[in-house]
């Protein structure tokens, strides 16, 4: 597997900005856990699946969400990781 570094470096092909861009269209700039509209929101992976280019993800693996929804998520992947190593 490539490094983390090298993963996101991926996030910069000319493919992700117009797949980001379709998935913010089909959510209408909207929230998706929080449903709040007229915030800014951006495109993140559910998970990183190796190998695989960001923009080659099934829409149901990729989520928006604002940044007070995205800590809230990162925060809960933080906690499931630990119980997972307990």
């Amino acid at each position: 597997m490539e490094t983390i570094s090298e993963y996101f470096m991926q996030f910069n092909d000319e493919m992700w900005p117009q797949r980001k861009m379709d998935v913010l269209e089909e959510s209408f700039y909207q929230c998706e856990m929080c449903c709040k509209k007229n915030v800014p929101v951006d495109v993140y992976l559910r998970f990183i699946c190796d190998e695989t280019p960001p923009w080659m993800y099934h829409e149901d693996d990729l989520i928006v969400l604002c940044s007070d929804c995205h800590e809230d998520h990162i925060n809960y992947l933080m906690e499931c990781e630990e119980e997972v190593g307990k």
